[in-house]
């Protein structure tokens, strides 16, 4: 009777560890599709922030960060698990893995960010562009 008892006690909590792990791997699809992708040379760095430090600039403090090497193609698609999310793209035309910038640190380069909220004379803010991850999403980017 114990025996039975823990064999069904053991294999219970097998069973929801399972489940539990892959509640928890599960990852949903972002379909972003970019407008402004005047050229398919050079690349597009995207970086994915998961916390506002080092929003939009900093690729060292992201969550992830992805390069897409030519020819580029205006729809991608990222694989994150559930959370609060915010990613910046640049279209590194020369391939140099970063966002090239004038004497007056305008950028030179076309970039982006997730839900589009940039401003002439200060950078995006991830606030304003972040998204929740909690199902497969579509999201425009128009690249500036």
């Amino acid at each position: 009777m114990i025996r039975k008892i823990l064999s069904s006690t053991l294999l219970s909590v097998f069973l929801f560890s399972a489940i539990h792990k892959e509640v928890i791997a599960q990852k949903y699809t972002v379909n972003i599709k970019i407008n402004n992708l005047n050229s398919k040379k050079g690349q597009l760095l995207i970086s994915i922030f998961n916390k506002e430090t080092g929003f939009p600039e900093n690729n060292k403090a992201a969550y992830s960060t992805l390069v897409f090497k030519e020819p580029l193609r205006s729809n991608l698609s990222l694989f994150l698990p559930k959370g609060s999310y915010a990613f910046a793209i640049v279209h590194d035309k020369n391939s140099n893995n970063k966002m090239d910038k004038n004497m007056f640190g305008a950028p030179t380069e076309a970039y982006g960010v997730s839900l589009n909220k940039t401003y002439l004379l200060k950078g995006p803010e991830f606030e304003e562009n972040k998204f929740t991850l909690l199902k497969d999403t579509s999201l425009v980017v128009t690249l500036k």
